[in-house]
């Protein structure tokens, strides 16, 4: 990091997590020539015996409730610091959705995390989360807003607060519109909440002669899930059309081999090949890991 700080601006820093005393300093940024030097002098501030920390959203009410950080919140905040706390109220205003860059692991994981988001603003803090009512967002194909939902970034999940519509009608005269099925209730387990409900939907042709044509194969890449509770939607937009980056695997094999011997420090270190490890008889690969919302869901309607 070398962009140069430019000003007199006063940061607050303040640390209690785990049982460890409150540190609270104000550094005046004019000290300090670049980034990377005022970041190595708050190094020497802490103390050397705090560790590294992160906390799962398994405990959501620990847990920062800007999306997508898993650190631990401060002791009666909701966030992990006071700049993810600015960052979710500034993203919370904005005229374009939230792009969760990637996509959701899966399924489950997306579920997870939009039923915290729901949990959250249910709690009073604001999540990075715009809400869209001034979007009309049901009269147009979702790839006709690109400053709402950018699709330069590849794979991606676009999160958004809207009230839903009374009737979700055609979109002009391509006889195509947003299709809902079954409805779902969502459980945490291990966590008492509100009920929250999952509704899925997808562009669907209606019967009858359009009198607009549109890229139909475009249209069925599309798929929108609709999380609702404790009097809040949340609107989850998706694209089978950019390209899904898998995560990779790790699999365990049984070993005798020894650990190689460690290079002298003026030894020229030159990268290992890497060989996949082909085991003669096929070994059951390690479960992964589960997720804290349970898979079982009742339809409710």
């Amino acid at each position: 990091m070398a962009d140069s700080f430019s000003g007199k601006r006063e940061i607050e820093i303040r640390s209690k997590v785990l049982g460890f005393d409150s540190l609270s300093l104000s550094l005046s940024l004019s000290h300090f020539q670049n980034a990377a030097v005022f970041a190595n002098h708050l190094v020497t501030v802490f103390n050397p015996t705090t560790p590294g920390i992160y906390r799962t959203l398994r405990r959501y009410v620990a847990t920062c409730a800007h999306v997508g950080c898993s650190l631990p919140s401060a002791t009666g905040s909701g966030f992990c610091c006071l700049g993810h706390q600015d960052l979710a109220a500034s993203y919370s205003q904005s005229l374009a959705s939230f792009h969760y860059v990637g996509g959701f692991l899966s399924s489950e994981d997306q579920m997870l995390n939009c039923c915290v988001a729901l949990l959250n603003r249910n709690r009073g803090f604001h999540v990075g989360i715009p809400v869209l009512d001034q979007i009309q967002f049901f009269d147009v194909f979702p790839w006709e807003l690109p400053d709402v939902f950018n699709t330069e970034m590849g794979n991606c999940n676009w999160l958004f607060f809207k009230k839903p519509p009374s009737e979700y009608k055609q979109i002009r005269q391509t006889r195509m519109k947003w299709k809902f099925g079954k409805r779902y209730q969502l459980y945490i387990s291990g966590i008492a909440h509100p009920e929250i409900f999952l509704t899925g939907a997808s562009l669907t042709k209606q019967p009858g002669l359009a009198l607009e044509e549109i890229d139909i194969d475009l249209a069925h890449q599309w798929t929108l899930n609709l999380y609702e509770g404790m009097g809040f939607s949340l609107y989850c937009l998706s694209s089978k059309g950019g390209q899904v980056e898998i995560e990779p695997d790790v699999e365990k094999i049984q070993s005798n081999k020894s650990l190689p011997p460690t290079p002298k420090a003026t030894a020229s270190l030159k990268p290992a090949s890497l060989k996949s490890a082909s085991p003669s008889k096929k070994n059951k690969r390690e479960p992964s890991a589960t997720t804290v919302l349970t898979s079982q869901c009742k339809i409710t309607g």
